[in-house]
C-alpha cells in the first residue's frame, strides 16, 4: 500500500485526504447523533429479516425493532446479496457507507476532469459537487446507494477505457475473466435494474459482447429467480403498488407516458451514431444521459447526470452553464419539494434531468471546435 500512496502526485493526495476527511465527518455525525438516514434503516431491515429467514415484504414482518418506517424494496434475489451484511453493526455500516459514496463522488469527479479537460482540479471539484450538486447531497442525507452506484459505473468505464482495442492501453482479459466481470455486474446492477442501461451503453459501445452477453444472462437469473424462486415476488408486486400510491412520482413517464416515449425515442435516436463510433469519452455522456429514458425517477437517481452536466457547462461556457446548475445548486428542489409545487406536474429535477440529458446528447453529434468557434465570434 505504501509504495502505491507514495506514486501519488500531490493533488491525488490532497483529494485523498479530503475524502476520508468528509467520509469521517459525515459518519461521525450520524454516530454522536444516534441516528441514521431512512433508505439505510430500510436495507438493514431487509438484510436483518433475510437473515432471520423472513419475508421483509409483509405488512406482518414491518414492525420493530428492526423496522423503522421505510420499507425494503429491492427484488428478493437481493436476499443472496444484502442478509450477510445483518452481521454488521449500524455503525459499520454507516462508516463503509459513507466512505463508499465519498469515494464514488472522487472517482467521479477525478474521471470527470481528465475525460473532459476541465479547468479546474479535480478534489475543488469534488468538494463543490458533494456540497452543492443536489442529487449528491440528499442521497448522501437519505443513506441511498445511488453515488455508490454512479462510482462502480466510472470504475467500469476506466476499466474499459484502459483495456481497449485501439493498442495504447492494457490487454484485454482474458475470457473467464470477463464472464466473471459480467456474471458480477449483471448481479450488482440488477440491484437497481434502471442502472443497466448506461451499464449497457458503455459495455456494448466498446465491442465487449461476451461482457455484455454474460451481464445479460447475471440479470435475467436475477429476475427469474425474484419471478420464479423466490416466493415472495406477488409480496413485493403488492409493496410496490403502496407504495406507488403513497409517494407518488412526478417525472415524466408517471405525468405523460406518451410525452415520455417522445423523450427517450429522441434520445435514443441522437445516440445512435455515439455508439456506433464508440469514443469512450462520448459513451461516457450517453451513458450519463440515459436516465432521460428511465420510467422511474427519483431525485438521488440525477447523480447519473454528474458528467452529462459537466460536459454541457463545458461546451455552453458561462455564464449559460450557471443557468444550467441553477436548479441543481439552490435551495430550489427543496422549496418545490416543500411546497408540494411542480411545474407542468413534474419536479424540478426530472424537468432539468430531462432538459440537460437531451441537450448534452445532441452537442456530441456538434463537433466542439465548430461550438468554439462561435462562441468567440458571439463573444467578439
Amino acid at each position: 500500500m505504501a509504495p502505491k500512496l507514495s506514486q501519488l502526485d500531490e493533488e491525488d493526495r490532497h483529494g485523498l485526504v479530503l475524502c476520508l476527511g468528509i467520509s469521517a465527518l459525515i459518519a461521525g455525525a450520524w454516530i454522536y447523533l444516534g441516528a441514521e438516514p431512512h433508505d439505510l434503516s430500510a436495507y438493514r431491515y431487509g438484510a436483518a429479516l433475510f437473515w432471520e429467514g423472513e419475508n421483509p415484504y409483509l405488512q406482518a414482518n414491518m414492525a420493530p425493532p428492526h423496522y423503522q418506517g421505510y420499507p425494503y424494496v429491492y427484488l428478493p434475489f437481493t436476499r443472496w446479496l444484502i442478509a450477510p451484511l445483518a452481521l454488521i453493526p449500524g455503525a459499520g455500516w454507516l462508516i463503509l457507507l459513507s466512505l463508499a459514496r465519498m469515494c464514488s463522488i472522487a472517482i467521479a469527479a477525478r474521471t470527470a476532469v481528465k475525460a473532459l479537460s476541465l479547468p479546474i482540479k479535480w478534489p475543488s471539484l469534488f468538494l463543490l459537487a458533494s456540497a452543492l450538486f443536489h442529487p449528491f447531497f440528499i442521497d448522501n442525507l437519505t443513506g441511498n446507494i445511488a453515488t455508490v452506484f454512479l462510482g462502480l459505473l466510472t470504475i467500469l468505464w476506466l476499466f474499459l477505457n484502459s483495456h481497449n482495442e485501439r493498442g495504447d492501453g492494457m490487454p484485454a482479459p482474458s475470457l473467464w475473466k470477463e464472464i466473471l466481470l459480467g456474471l458480477a455486474l449483471g448481479l450488482v446492477f440488477s440491484v437497481k435494474p434502471t442502472w443497466l442501461l448506461p451499464v449497457m451503453i458503455l459495455t456494448l459501445g466498446s465491442r465487449r459482447l461476451v461482457l455484455s452477453g454474460t451481464l445479460l444472462a447475471a440479470s435475467g437469473l436475477a429476475f427469474g429467480y425474484s419471478y420464479f424462486g423466490s416466493g415472495m415476488w406477488g409480496d413485493w408486486v403488492a409493496l410496490m403498488k403502496g407504495i406507488d400510491t403513497v409517494w407518488p412520482s412526478h417525472d415524466l413517464f408517471n405525468i405523460s407516458p406518451p410525452l415520455f416515449v417522445i423523450a427517450a425515442a429522441c434520445w435514443g435516436l441522437l445516440g445512435i451514431k455515439t455508439m456506433r463510433e464508440g469514443e469512450p469519452t462520448s459513451l461516457l455522456i450517453l451513458a450519463s444521459s440515459s436516465i432521460v429514458a428511465w420510467p422511474r425517477q427519483s431525485n438521488y437517481s440525477f447523480v447519473l447526470l454528474f458528467f452529462a452536466t459537466l460536459y454541457l457547462i463545458k461546451r455552453i461556457g458561462w455564464p449559460r452553464g450557471a443557468i444550467i446548475l441553477l436548479p441543481v445548486v439552490t435551495p430550489l428542489p427543496w422549496i418545490m419539494r416543500m411546497k408540494e409545487s411542480y411545474i407542468f406536474g413534474m419536479g424540478i429535477l426530472p424537468l432539468w434531468g430531462t432538459i440537460v440529458g437531451l441537450l448534452a446528447i445532441a452537442l456530441l453529434l456538434k463537433p466542439e471546435d465548430a461550438g468554439s468557434r462561435e462562441s468567440e465570434e458571439a463573444a467578439s
